[in-house]
């Protein structure tokens, strides 16, 4: 058993909801891609039998949807109690999601250095480069 802080608030953690609910999303995918893929390489059922993996699909999108409308309502709270476990921002302080441990107080730079997207990175040119934009003035 995990000894949370006792500044945390009990129940689950926005970041323990959100993560239930990338688990569900996860799940749902996975359903749907085995299907898809049996029904690629021939796999030929009743129609019938098609609707079980669909509700399936169907329940765990739904479930996604719940849980993450569990874990914005509880990150409102955290927020207005002064800490975040999701979010990691300089105006309040980081707990981790599972212990509650402080990771980073109010105040302080983040922990990870924000990044640009992937795609974004993609359509930059290297700095020096000639098709590189000289800054706007």
């Amino acid at each position: 058993m995990i000894e949370r802080d006792p500044a945390q608030l009990p129940g689950p953690t926005a970041g323990q909801w959100q993560g239930r609910a990338r688990l569900v999303l996860a799940a749902s995918i996975g359903v749907l891609l085995v299907t898809l893929a049996a029904l690629g390489f021939g796999w030929r059922p009743h129609p019938a039998v098609l609707i079980v993996p669909g509700a399936i699909v169907l329940v765990d999108f739904v479930a996604w949807i719940v849980l993450g409308e569990f874990a914005l309502r509880r990150m409102r709270v955290e927020h207005d109690n002064g800490y975040s476990t999701t979010l990691d921002v300089n105006e309040i302080d980081l707990r981790d999601p599972r212990t509650g441990v402080l990771v980073r107080a109010a105040g302080e730079p983040p922990v990870q250095p924000r990044r640009d997207a992937l795609v974004w990175r993609m359509l930059q040119f290297p700095r020096g480069s000639l098709l590189e934009r000289p800054p706007r003035e």
